[in-house]
């Protein structure tokens, strides 16, 4: 019994569709977590992704379940069940990351449509019952005791969250062969342009590589 079904996904991310196998849909999960952890923003979700490899964790534990009862035990089960645990270890830190993105900057994220639909259905549901939550604590706690025209402000205006540091420095791994890219220099007003080689790993401002991040060509680690 192999740790994970040779199973296939197609992924929609690209406008042709691709089909993938099972070791390359782990690995595309690991490079999302990835990407995703490092980022200073909440990214597109990679649903497809994600749920394959939920099926696949399902059809993990149906067989090693199955194999337990009808006593077929193999050496490679307790290799079969650290994969298991490494996969939910993944899914589980990678929806965490974006709660906690979702949680720092509600407002914004559910106010700002490009960013509101890279939310999953159920971080949609979570984050507005996030914010009406935040509203309600903050009226019943403040607001609602406050004078005159000062109860009847609204709580979301009283709110400071702040934006995420898209300028922030992030470790990058060029997939893709980077011609033209524009590298603010530090300590003056203009830009170097430089050539980054597939295979290199520079460290550069997240600005830089935003769109070629979201397009697959490079990634974060």
């Amino acid at each position: 019994m192999d740790a994970m079904n040779d199973g296939q996904v197609e992924s929609s991310d690209n406008e042709d569709e691709e089909t993938l196998t099972s070791q390359e849909v782990v690995s595309k999960l690991n490079e999302t977590w990835l990407n995703e952890k490092f980022a200073p923003e909440l990214l597109a979700p990679s649903s497809d992704i994600v749920d394959c490899v939920m099926q696949q964790i399902e059809n993990l534990e149906e067989n090693l379940e199955l194999a337990t009862k009808q006593g077929h035990i193999s050496t490679k089960m307790p290799i079969h069940r650290m994969e298991l645990e490494r996969l939910r270890y993944i899914l589980i830190s990678y929806f965490r990351i974006r709660l906690a993105k979702i949680e720092s900057n509600v407002w914004q994220i559910l106010d700002e449509e490009p960013r509101r639909q890279r939310l999953m259905p159920n971080e949609k549901i979570f984050a507005e019952g996030f914010r009406e939550a935040l509203a309600n604590a903050l009226d019943s706690a403040a607001l609602s005791k406050m004078p005159g025209s000062f109860s009847k402000l609204n709580p979301n205006t009283l709110i400071n969250v702040g934006q995420p540091n898209l300028n922030s420095y992030v470790f990058v791994n060029v997939l893709e062969e980077q011609k033209g890219l524009a590298i603010p220099e530090p300590t003056r007003d203009n830009q170097d342009i430089v050539t980054l080689s597939a295979g290199s790993k520079h460290l550069l401002p997240y600005n830089c590589i935003r769109s070629q991040l979201s397009h697959g060509e490079v990634s974060l680690t």
